[in-house]
């Protein structure tokens, strides 16, 4: 990561926005979101990269965040 890339990235944390409630719930829900939207892509690739059988990598890799 460049050094810019990392200073907006300090600045937006050191913004206090992180912190608040709202913010960190939106960003849950746009993870469980995303992971539904992805689901088949995410398993073909742990299948691929790492030889995890579908239901294991569900279990392992996807059902602990919901």
């Amino acid at each position: 990561m460049d050094d810019l890339n990392f200073d907006k990235i300090n600045e937006f944390f050191n913004s206090g926005i992180t912190h608040k409630y709202d913010f960190r719930r939106m960003q849950l829900l746009n993870l469980k979101k995303s992971l539904t939207m992805f689901t088949p892509e995410i398993l073909l690739a742990l299948k691929s990269d790492l030889a995890k059988p579908e239901q294991e990598a569900y279990i392992s890799e996807i059902a602990t965040v919901y």
